[in-house]
């Protein structure tokens, strides 16, 4: 017999999962991540896979923000030192590329931030700053996507929780003056 999947079941449960996720961030975690931002001269983001595009997205936001930002590994990357955050993605905590690079940043005088779901990794123990999404690790979707779901949300909370410490009364006027115009 085949089970005949019901799309709004499917949509609840995928939104039931990333809100239980985003309702168990520590809020003192968010608040040393935006005090770790505000602090840096420039964020860098990094991920593997979906988590990269993840922190696209979060960056793009926060450039449009007017934050100095650079997604790890585009050719107009500069290079990281002090005074910089390295923001990496990673739910296992454990993505080699990602260790790699974290232990580039930090041996250039960096800071380290990371989002995982897994909060006794070697990149979350490494961190400055962290913020640990309650990801479970078997979920109703294909690929255990709730985290980088979550991810993607945290992003565009963290970046609306920034632009209020940057005191912008009209954080959408803000974004409409750096939105890309070669569309």
């Amino acid at each position: 017999m085949k089970l005949e999947l019901d799309y709004r079941a499917l949509a609840e449960a995928a939104a039931s999962e990333v809100w239980r996720i985003l309702l168990s961030v520590d809020s003192r975690e968010v608040e040393g991540m935006l005090d770790a931002m505000r602090a840096a001269r420039r964020v860098f983001f990094a991920g593997a896979g979906r988590s990269r595009q993840m922190m696209s997205c979060t960056a793009m936001r926060f450039m449009h923000l007017g934050a100095q930002v650079a997604l790890v590994g585009e050719p107009t990357a500069p290079a990281i030192g002090e005074g910089d955050l390295l923001l990496i993605s990673s739910g296992s905590g454990e993505t080699a590329t990602m260790r790699v690079i974290a232990d580039k940043a930090l041996a250039a005088g960096a800071k380290l931030g990371v989002v995982t779901r897994s909060p006794d990794s070697s990149l979350a123990r490494a961190a400055d700053a962290r913020i640990l999404l309650a990801a479970p690790q078997q979920s109703s979707q294909i690929g255990a996507s709730s985290y980088e779901q979550a991810c993607l949300i945290l992003g565009d909370v963290l970046a609306r929780m920034y632009a209020e410490r940057l005191g912008l009364s009209d954080p959408d006027a803000v974004m409409r003056t750096r939105h890309a115009n070669l569309e």
